[in-house]
């Protein structure tokens, strides 16, 4: 994993495979790596040494999310159930304290402080639309509600200008796009930094299904709803023998990818990164 914040680069390494997670762990003010492996967050208070916190919570199949939910100055875990967001609101503890409901199976989880008050709340990005919740219960309709990006662009929150709330940004390749408000209008600084097919991280950030985004554009160009007649479908490229043999029905390039994703972290527990011989070899996942 890379990180860069001013003129200041750290590396350190986790397992492939595992979605990374970057967090205020223990209050010191300073963002330093995790990750989620099958249901359990592996997290590192310091950058350089020592072997970390580990927790067991939710599921394989979850999605990883870390947040300041209290508003006490360093993150939380919790993950993402297709549209329930099972939130631990104590330290590390292993049931969830506050369990939300917001967005579908297929959107794009987004965590950040966007109004400022010190405690990161919910929203989601759907084909490139924003929704956002000022209210951790994300109760009533989103305070924010705006379009910025595309729809196989990788979601990025973060404090982009410093002691300022957090706002939206994307990446593209290897390009950062981020913008200073909340809304489909101002400025929008372009960084490059990293390179396409890396992990991008950012403090109090999700762990997005970045395994799965880069196998998808390895395997058919991202297009989740692709089927060219090779015997092949969708954006992970199941043939259909595989997608039977993990208890999926229908058709692959029919079903949303979150539902793709789900299966195809059955098909790997069954088979491994081999599974997709050529294109895990190429995003560096085995």
């Amino acid at each position: 994993m890379r990180a860069v914040g001013g003129r200041r680069t750290w590396r350190t390494s986790w397992g492939r495979g595992d979605l990374p997670l970057l967090g205020d762990w223990n209050g010191d003010g300073r963002p330093t790596p995790g990750y989620f492996r099958e249901g359990v967050f592996r997290l590192r208070p310091r950058a350089r040494r020592g072997r970390g916190v580990r927790v067991r919570f939710g599921r394989p199949s979850d999605q990883p999310v870390v947040g300041d939910w209290n508003g006490d100055g360093r993150e939380d875990i919790g993950v993402r159930r297709r549209g329930r967001w099972l939130l631990n609101v104590r330290p590390f503890g292993p049931r969830p304290d506050l369990v939300v409901r917001l967005g579908r199976g297929s959107d794009r989880p987004v965590v950040g402080d966007w109004d400022g008050d010190g405690q990161d709340t919910l929203g989601v990005v759907r084909n490139g639309r924003w929704v956002l919740h000022d209210d951790l219960r994300a109760r009533g309709r989103a305070e924010h509600d705006f379009r910025f990006g595309r729809p196989t662009d990788v979601p990025a929150v973060g404090a982009w200008k410093r002691r300022r709330p957090d706002r939206p940004g994307f990446v593209r390749g290897g390009v950062w796009y981020l913008r200073a408000t909340l809304g489909s209008g101002g400025s929008v600084r372009k960084v490059r930094f990293g390179r396409a097919g890396d992990w991008f991280v950012t403090p109090g950030g999700v762990g997005l299904d970045h395994a799965w985004d880069r196998l998808a554009a390895c395997e058919s160009g991202g297009r989740w709803s692709i089927a060219t007649g090779n015997g092949y479908y969708g954006g992970l490229q199941f043939s259909l023998r595989s997608w039977r043999a993990v208890g999926a029905n229908g058709y692959p390039h029919q079903a949303p990818r979150r539902r793709q994703i789900h299966y195809g972290q059955r098909l790997r527990r069954l088979q491994g990164w081999g599974a997709w011989p050529v294109c895990s070899r190429k995003t560096r996942l085995r």
